[in-house]
């Protein structure tokens, strides 16, 4: 049944409720343990053993269930057909329930190093775990990413018996201090440390595995029924009465990398994070990318660019990003607190920032990675660099070949004495695109004095404005929304990042609870469009006469397509619209029952469709037919007869 503006409205009143409730609780929980730690531990412990009596309950009651019906049939040696039947649905239920507890969690990506291969490391990582009187790690992973994280994966799923790995960036080791390095790595392991509380570590490690098995009993069909109540009941009190251990073991695990290599450190690779990922991006990535442009092939020695990239530091960005990350609060939508917190935490006086950020534009040399690593970097890099160029080499080549179309698109329109509008705004696009913003941005500006009420052009100009935040940016994105509504969640984004950057928190504050409203808007039009009913209201497609002899010589190419509709629907939550392609398959004797999908993904692989557009086989051949024949110009392929 479609949404109505009351149904809406009462869904994100019923949604902010529920992230009421949500924080309230959080916060209930944590007083509580500030006030009797003990207490708040059994409550936490008490919760998370009902979840495994639910599960393991249900379980010992299929398996009591089964064995009484085999008896029963034993018994009256009697093997009726429903008695086998049911035998059989209770084998199902019991075998997927008992596959659901062995939960595996992916380890995370990235190489593998083995010990010989890099000695120092792990010698180093061993001693901070013993310190610790951690596990130590049975493999270390490296990755192109700018973070580090110690995951104990089960071998048995709830039974435990956990395989331990440590996943450190190269990006990080090569920016950050050897005693920062250290540090961090400590920190991770003190999410695990026996030294700081055996309970805090094992709800650490158990929440993971907790949240796997409900995705996984959540994906068996046959038993969601049983565990779907429980689970919507369960799942948002553990995760509010657990969240304030969590955020707890984050201060547990900063006071043990503390403990092995100083506050000062811990606290200086923290002050590191606000900052790195933004300069990486400036420094090295984008750079690094752009040289797909030209390049067909992926360049060599990444890393070692990466490695002086990483050296250069700026005191300005450095300071503006510290003193915004400084102001941030401790909330409830992570267990991480907020920088200030942590500091505080640690002894760390914040007062003087200008101190720190001195110490943190000193050069990084030499760095955790070639302290870490020693002999070996250059045998790490290399085998890093072959793992990157394999996954990211096949991408690199497509959008090389991307970039070359998107050059001769280019160089078609500016040969073009008289552009129309739209392929004004293409050219203002292409241009951003392909050529420095510096460069760009006198065309775009050009493009915007002749069609300023265009909205892509309005878009590409707030985005060449928006890299400098230029106070004029705003304006911009909030102008292109308003033509075209397809831009909203970009520029609510957009504008959110830009009141962020230059202080605006407040406006920025508004702007992430106008997505949260919207998010749920999105979610309901995404259920009413796939609900589509013989009686719902539709709407002519408006679409061009250009963009449908394109779709229709698309659909030409599809084997056994007999008849195809297109008409769009206005979606109740957002007011935006979504489209129908309704596709018939050609009759024939013998018709199996997968010849509807078989037709819809032809359909989908063969044409190129507007934005929001659902393909469907509807079952009821005959009312649906005369339901689009009765709307003018809807069809668009074929006939019916």
């Amino acid at each position: 049944m479609a949404q109505t503006a009351p149904d809406v409205n009462r869904e994100i009143q019923q949604a902010k409720e529920a992230r009421k409730w949500f924080f309230d609780l959080v916060s209930s929980q944590e007083e509580l343990a500030n006030r009797d730690p003990v207490a708040y531990k059994r409550k936490v412990r008490m919760l998370g053993l009902l979840g495994y009596f639910y599960i393991f309950g249900v379980l010992a009651l299929v398996i009591l269930l089964l064995a009484g019906v085999v008896w029963l049939m034993v018994a009256s040696r009697s093997g009726n057909y429903l008695g086998g039947k049911f035998v059989i649905i209770l084998l199902v239920l019991a075998w997927g329930i008992s596959r659901s507890l062995f939960v595996r969690i992916r380890p995370p990506e990235g190489i593998v190093l083995s010990r010989s291969e890099a000695p120092q490391l792990y010698a180093a990582v061993d001693a901070i775990a013993d310190r610790l009187k951690a596990p130590r790690p049975d493999e270390i992973r490296i990755n192109e990413e700018l973070n580090a994280a110690a995951v104990q994966i089960p071998r048995l799923g709830v039974f435990g018996w956990y395989r331990n790995t440590l996943l450190l960036g190269m990006p990080l080791l090569l920016a950050l201090r050897p005693e920062e390095a250290r540090a961090v790595i400590a920190h991770e392991f003190g999410h695990f440390s026996g030294a700081h509380g055996k309970f805090g570590a094992s709800a650490y490690r158990l929440n993971r595995t907790w949240e796997q098995l409900q995705e996984n009993l959540a994906e068996q069909g046959s038993s969601s029924w049983m565990f779907g109540p429980f689970f919507n009941w369960f799942s948002p009190r553990y995760a509010a009465t657990s969240f304030a251990l969590r955020r707890a073991n984050e201060y547990e695990a900063d006071n043990a990398a503390a403990s092995v290599a100083g506050a000062e450190n811990i606290a200086r690779s923290l002050m590191r994070f606000p900052y790195l990922g933004e300069h990486l991006d400036k420094a090295f990535w984008t750079p690094f990318y752009e040289q797909a442009k030209h390049a067909a092939a992926l360049p060599q020695n990444a890393f070692v660019q990466m490695s002086a990239a990483v050296r250069t530091e700026d005191r300005q960005t450095i300071h503006k990003h510290i003193v915004s990350a400084l102001d941030e609060k401790t909330d409830y939508l992570d267990t991480h607190p907020s920088l200030s917190d942590r500091l505080k935490s640690l002894g760390i006086s914040v007062e003087d920032v200008d101190v720190t950020v001195e110490e943190l534009v000193q050069p990084v040399q030499p760095n955790a990675a070639e302290v870490l690593f020693g002999a070996s970097l250059p045998h790490v890099l290399a085998k890093l660099e072959a793992a990157f160029a394999e996954r990211v080499g096949p991408a690199w080549q497509v959008a090389h070949q991307n970039f070359q179309e998107q050059f001769g698109e280019l160089n078609a329109l500016e040969q073009k004495a008289d552009r129309t509008e739209q392929e004004t705004a293409q050219h203002a696009l292409l241009v951003y695109k392909l050529r420095p913003t510096s460069e760009a941005l006198p065309t775009i500006r050009a493009a915007h004095d002749l069609y300023p009420e265009n909205a892509l052009v309005c878009m590409v100009l707030a985005e060449a404005l928006f890299e400098n935040l230029d106070p004029q940016a705003p304006e911009l994105f909030e102008k292109a929304a308003r033509l075209d509504s397809d831009y909203r969640d970009v520029v609510r984004e957009r504008l959110a990042a830009y009141h962020y950057r230059t202080g605006a928190e407040d406006r920025a504050t508004a702007l992430q609870e106008e997505a949260f409203e919207e998010a749920i808007k999105e979610d309901l039009d995404r259920r009413a469009a796939s609900e589509l009913r013989l009686k719902d209201e539709l709407l002519l497609h408006d679409l061009s006469a250009e963009e449908v002899v394109r779709i229709v010589q698309q659909l030409r190419t599809v084997e056994r397509l007999q008849v195809a509709y297109l008409v769009r629907r206005q979606l109740p939550a957002t007011g935006r619209h979504c489209y129908y392609l309704m596709v018939f398959h050609k009759k024939k004797t013998l018709e199996s029952d997968s010849e509807p999908q078989k037709i819809v993904n032809a359909v989908a692989e063969a044409v190129d469709l507007p934005s929001r557009t659902l393909i469907l086989s509807p079952n009821y051949r005959k009312d649906w037919m005369v339901r689009l024949e009765g709307m003018p110009n809807a069809r668009i392929f074929g006939s019916p007869d």
